[in-house]
């Protein structure tokens, strides 16, 4: 994003990614997963694809003191849109694509 001159996107991609690549390794539980960063205009999409299209995401309400829950939430407030879709190979869905496009940082 820095080569395309989006350095304010940086930082709140950078916490979705993490957020939604620990959602993988920690639910879906898949051998491989990627990351992609497409430049379409002026809109900056990042995904994160993983092999488990059984396990879908899901927004949860973490309680009070609760260290997990808040992933998905996060993303959302950090991004102007995101969602869920699916992998397909021809007629089979192999697997899901969480998507987000980052909101870009202001001030300090």
């Amino acid at each position: 994003m820095e080569a395309t001159d989006r350095t304010p996107l940086i930082e709140n991609a950078l916490v979705c990614v993490s957020d939604l690549v620990t959602n993988v390794v920690q639910h879906a539980r898949v051998d491989d997963l990627s990351v992609e960063v497409a430049v379409r205009g002026d809109r900056v999409v990042v995904s994160v694809l993983d092999g488990d299209h059984a396990r879908r995401p899901r927004r949860r309400v973490a309680r009070d003191g609760q260290e997990d829950g808040r992933g998905l939430a996060l993303v959302r407030c950090l991004s102007v849109a995101s969602g869920v879709t699916f992998v397909w190979d021809q007629l089979n869905v192999v697997g899901k694509c969480v998507w987000f496009e980052p909101l870009a940082r202001t001030g300090p």
